[in-house]
């Protein structure tokens, strides 16, 4: 079990394992932890033993709000691999919100190619892009996306996300839901819908 070591002693440290599943502010706690390879490390092995990925905290917000917001790229990046839902809220704030604040394009670029919705309000009503200074490299990074179509591949990873915050069959887990949604739509000849213009609705239209 990785825990938070007590102030002045620095980072994470290992101790016994209680259970055999990791507790509800394991992932958390490594994603706040140091920027080197150990700690995406630390994160992927908690998200083996069954650690839940969206566990939230009033403060803190999830997993990938707490690795954004450090500007943990690599924890990051094995959260969103693992199905982290990217457009999950802390009082309306999403890890979008997060990498428009810390001006970190590269957090913005795969936040937005994993599903990140360009246009969700925080309780003050603004979007990511109302973070940013006019004419800076995270303004020009939202300006496009704004005006580019959604990829194949980014549609996927939207129809996938919405499938898997919907109640899945009796029987069928949501991840296996989502799954099954992006398979479909690889093989499918979606073509291009913008950012923001509801994905699903637009599939059933379709």
């Amino acid at each position: 079990e990785w825990r938070l070591r007590e102030p002045g002693h620095g980072g994470l440290h290992h101790a016994p394992a209680r259970s055999q599943s990791a507790g509800p502010d394991a992932v958390r706690a490594a994603a706040a932890g140091g920027r080197g390879p150990g700690s995406s490390e630390c994160v992927r092995l908690l998200i083996d033993v069954g650690a839940n990925l969206e566990a939230h905290d009033c403060h803190f917000g999830t997993p990938l709000h707490v690795a954004c917001a450090r500007e943990h790229l690599d924890c990051v990046k094995v959260l969103l691999n693992a199905g982290a839902n990217v457009n999950a809220a802390k009082l309306h704030e999403t890890a979008l919100h997060h990498a428009a604040k810390v001006k970190n394009v590269d957090l913005i670029e795969m936040l937005i190619e994993f599903g990140g919705n360009i246009y969700a309000r925080d309780n003050r009503g603004k979007k990511p892009a109302d973070y940013t200074w006019n004419s800076s490299a995270p303004a020009k990074c939202f300006e496009y996306y704004e005006k580019t179509p959604l990829t194949l591949s980014q549609l996927c990873r939207a129809v996938a996300e919405a499938a898997a915050t919907q109640a899945a069959p009796p029987g069928v887990p949501s991840i296996g839901l989502a799954r099954f949604c992006l398979s479909t739509c690889s093989s499918g000849c979606l073509g291009h819908i913008h950012h923001g213009s509801g994905v699903v609705p637009a599939l059933r239209a379709g």
